[in-house]
C-alpha cells in the first residue's frame, strides 16, 4: 500500500511540472562580477644562467578575450632585489618581455631574490625566491637495455645517485639528453621521456619530479628507464641533468600537469595551478642544476 502512495506522488509531481522532458532539466541564470585586472608575472631564474627574463601581463575575466594583444604590459617597471638591497633592472624588450643580459651567471650562492613588478593602473606586485641548495651528482649510471619496464619489454635504465642535504625541504626535477656530434651543423641534442616505478616521483614533459620527504638526509639512488636506443647513434653521448627546485618551481610544475590533465574530463576535480605573485597572480621560481655526461 505505501509502494502505490509513493507511485502515485512521483506521477503526480512529473504532471505537475507540465512536460517530464523538463523536469530534471534546470537552467540557472549566474551573474558573473566585474573583473578587477591585476598584474600577471612568469619568471624562471636559474643559477647558471647569465640572463634575467620576465614576461608581465594582466589577468582577465573569465569571458574576456585572451589575446596577448589585449593583456600584455609593456610598460612596467621591474626591479630585482638580492637579499633585500636592489641588484638589477629589467628594461623592456617589447610584447610584454622585459630582457636584460649579465655580465656573469647568477651563480648558486644562497641569497634570496625578491621580483618587484609595478606599472601605471595597477598595484604593484611582488614576490621572493631562495636559492635552493646545489644538489651534485655522485654517480650516474645507463645500460642498453638493462632492464624490463611493467608491461615486459626490454627498456635501458639510467640510474641517478645524489647526497640529499639534511634537514632541508629539498624538490628535484631530473631530466636526460641525447647530444649528437654533428661536424657540419654543429651539436644537437633532443629530451629521453623518463619513466620509473619509485614511488616518489611525478611525471613533467618527460622529466621526473619529486620532494625529498622520505630520503632527507640520505643518499640515495633513483632509478628510471627509456625507449629510446640512443645506443645505435653514432657519436651519441647521454647527459642527465638534476636540477634542485624552489618549493614553488615544484608546486607550479605539478599542478600545471593535474590541470591539464583534467582538461574535458567531466569527472575531474577543478585544479587551481600554484602561484605566488603578491597582490597579483603568476609565478616567479628558482633553481640550481647538476649535470653528468655519460659517454657509450
Amino acid at each position: 500500500m505505501k509502494s502505490y502512495h509513493i507511485l502515485s506522488f512521483f506521477l503526480l509531481l512529473i504532471a505537475a511540472t507540465g512536460c517530464g522532458e523538463n523536469f530534471f532539466n534546470q537552467i540557472v541564470e549566474i551573474d558573473i562580477p566585474a573583473h578587477e585586472p591585476v598584474l600577471a608575472v612568469s619568471a624562471h631564474f636559474k643559477a647558471q644562467d647569465s640572463k634575467l627574463i620576465v614576461f608581465v601581463s594582466r589577468s582577465a575575466g573569465i569571458l574576456d578575450p585572451v589575446v596577448l594583444d589585449t593583456v600584455k604590459i609593456e610598460d612596467a617597471e621591474i626591479t630585482v632585489l638580492r637579499d633585500g638591497a636592489p641588484w638589477q633592472t629589467v628594461p623592456p624588450v617589447g610584447e610584454g618581455h622585459f630582457y636584460l643580459a649579465l655580465g656573469e651567471a647568477i651563480g648558486d650562492a644562497p641569497h634570496t631574490y625578491t621580483l618587484q613588478v609595478a606599472a601605471s593602473g595597477y598595484e604593484p606586485v611582488e614576490a621572493y625566491q631562495t636559492m635552493p641548495t646545489r644538489v651534485p651528482i655522485l654517480n650516474a649510471e645507463y645500460k642498453a637495455a638493462g632492464g624490463i619496464s611493467p608491461d615486459g619489454e626490454k627498456v635501458n635504465t639510467l640510474s641517478v645517485e645524489f647526497q640529499d642535504p639534511a634537514g632541508e625541504d629539498n624538490y628535484y626535477q631530473v631530466e636526460a639528453f641525447v647530444v649528437v656530434s654533428d661536424t657540419l651543423s654543429g651539436d644537437f641534442s633532443y629530451s629521453l621521456y623518463l619513466e620509473s616505478e619509485d614511488v616518489l616521483v611525478e611525471y613533467h614533459n618527460g622529466s621526473l619530479l619529486f620532494p625529498d620527504g622520505p630520503i632527507d638526509g640520505k643518499k640515495y639512488t633513483l632509478k628510471a628507464y627509456f625507449f629510446d636506443n640512443i645506443h645505435e647513434i653514432p657519436d651519441a653521448k647521454l647527459k642527465v641533468r638534476l636540477r634542485s627546485i624552489s618549493r614553488d618551481r615544484y608546486l607550479f610544475l605539478r599542478t600545471l600537469d593535474l590541470y591539464g590533465n583534467a582538461q574535458d574530463n567531466p569527472f575531474a576535480e577543478p585544479v587551481v595551478v600554484h602561484d605566488n605573485i603578491e597582490k597579483g597572480v603568476g609565478i616567479f621560481s628558482i633553481e640550481t642544476r647538476d649535470e653528468r655526461e655519460i659517454s657509450f
